[in-house]
């Protein structure tokens, strides 16, 4: 008999809970308190630790609720850390409490990344809505991403005159090329879901109705394999990520020099 959803964590934020062999996070608002602030990160890690550590745990999905993960949410952050330069608007100046909380961004992102990464557990993305650079970069990370219909990919910090985060530059060359990759981060607004499925960036695409519910019964159908087929398929093809931590270094680094 199959299990029921198990809750193990809810607030305001997001919830997590397990699911037959699926440990499954659901983001639900204000995600950037998720990745700023000092408990409710230490929360969302604390679950991807504990999924980690599930043996009966085979598969993580991380799902958003829609908007979420879009341009609104990623303007207020910025819009309440950032203070424009009376001569132009894109120029930024931080004082020392604002750039605490634009570094602690950073940084917990890139943790996030590194879990991701270097986990035994199948990482699944499960994309719905708008999805600004940082976590369209996270979602390049995972092992797999499926995308609601409604989802498109949009580069924010171009708007914002900020560098791409989320890794996004060290992701999208492994899969589109440097080029490609390049003509992307440098001179596009968004790219759209169609385009991403094409380039390989989104794996499936589901309708919006019971996205969740979708999502779950196409990871257990799809990827009831092995847990040593996964683990150490997943370890062989992270390999290619060898260069990762010297990445994120540099990007924690490049805003600390700004």
């Amino acid at each position: 008999m199959e299990n029921q959803n198990n809750l193990r964590y809810v607030d305001d934020d997001f919830e997590s809970y397990v699911f037959n062999d699926l440990g499954i996070i659901k983001i639900k608002k204000n995600v950037f308190e998720i990745v700023t602030d000092i408990p409710e990160s230490s929360k969302f890690l604390d679950t991807l630790d504990y999924f980690e550590n599930d043996h009966n745990i085979s598969s993580i999905i991380i799902v958003n609720d829609k908007g979420c993960l879009g341009n609104e949410e990623y303007k207020r952050y910025l819009n309440s850390i950032f203070k424009p330069n009376d001569k132009d608007e894109k120029r930024t100046h931080l004082n020392s409490a604002q750039r605490m909380t634009r570094t602690r961004q950073i940084v917990i992102l890139n943790n996030i990344i590194k879990k991701i990464v270097h986990s035994t557990k199948f990482f699944v993305s499960a994309l719905n809505g708008e999805i600004v650079t940082p976590f369209w970069g996270i979602s390049l990370a995972m092992d797999f991403r499926i995308a609601s219909r409604n989802v498109s990919f949009l580069l924010s910090h171009i708007e914002m005159d900020l560098h791409p985060s989320g890794a996004l530059p060290y992701f999208l060359p492994k899969y589109l090329g440097l080029a490609k990759s390049s003509s992307i981060l440098y001179g596009r607004e968004k790219l759209t879901l169609d385009e991403a499925q094409k380039y390989g960036l989104v794996s499936e695409i589901f309708p919006e109705e019971d996205f969740e519910e979708s999502v779950k019964k196409y990871v257990r159908e799809k990827f009831s394999l092995g847990k040593n087929v996964l683990s150490c398929t997943k370890r062989l093809l992270n390999s290619n990520f060898s260069g990762l931590e010297n990445y994120l270094n540099l990007e924690e680094c490049e805003f600390q020099q700004k």
